[in-house]
């Protein structure tokens, strides 16, 4: 809630019955109208660009739905590879299912915020360009997007090249650092997993330094790959 923008409203009022001013605070509070698509927000904390604390993670908003919101990380938070072992896998086996909902999640947020999140069902769509299976449906309270899921919420590349953390390119993340990345803008730019499988179960899809999709995938036990989180919270 921007507190800010209840403050304003507030003021504005002030001249009204405190009876009705009360119940027009109310509403604001419960549907949770200052969050709108496309808005970056502050929820939990992770080393990132100053490795000697945790700072606030940046998360931008895609979607609002009965009273949740869709959040996905504005940078690339760590490395990770989606399977350890370099092996037929899909999501609901991966190390970094695993990782995300166990390890990352309780050192990115306090109970109070775990408790926030909304548990997801999670649909893991087959890989449609090359036949590969995605495997069974999940439940879980981080995940990545899927193929499907960045194209409907980021739609050009643009919004999909996303730079690497110090924190994460400490961990391994690759990161474009060359002249070449420079000249075409994407200079500190990472490639980051989704959960779809790639042109076998032996791959996984990712986002590529320039925001191209590469539906092909990378070797599942590469280590660095980069990891941006998504998540619904309850508001």
């Amino acid at each position: 809630m921007n507190f800010n923008i209840v403050h304003k409203i507030k003021s504005k009022l002030q001249l009204l019955p405190t009876s009705i001013l009360m119940l027009l605070m109310l509403s604001l509070f419960s549907t949770g109208c200052s969050y709108q698509v496309g808005d970056i927000i502050e929820f939990g904390s992770y080393y990132q660009y100053d490795l000697s604390r945790k700072t606030p993670i940046k998360w931008r908003v895609l979607d609002i739905q009965d009273g949740k919101a869709l959040l996905i990380s504005e940078f690339l938070l760590d490395a990770h590879p989606y399977n350890k072992e370099f092996k037929e896998i899909t999501w609901e086996n991966s190390s970094i299912r695993h990782w995300l909902n166990n390890e990352f999640i309780n050192e990115a947020f306090t109970q109070s915020e775990q408790n926030k999140i909304n548990l997801t069902y999670i649909y893991n769509n087959d890989n449609v360009q090359y036949g590969t299976k995605g495997g069974n449906n999940t439940q879980d309270k981080i995940f990545l997007l899927s193929l499907d899921e960045v194209n409907k919420y980021l739609p050009n590349e643009k919004q999909r090249a996303i730079k690497v953390t110090r924190y994460a390119e400490k961990h391994g993340a690759f990161v474009c650092d060359s002249l070449s990345c420079g000249e075409k803008g994407i200079y500190g730019n990472g490639v980051w997993w989704l959960r779809s499988p790639g042109f076998d179960q032996i791959n996984a899809a990712v986002v590529g330094f320039d925001g191209d999709i590469y539906d092909r995938g990378w070797d599942v036990n590469c280590n660095y790959g980069a990891v941006r989180p998504a998540l619904w919270i309850n508001l």
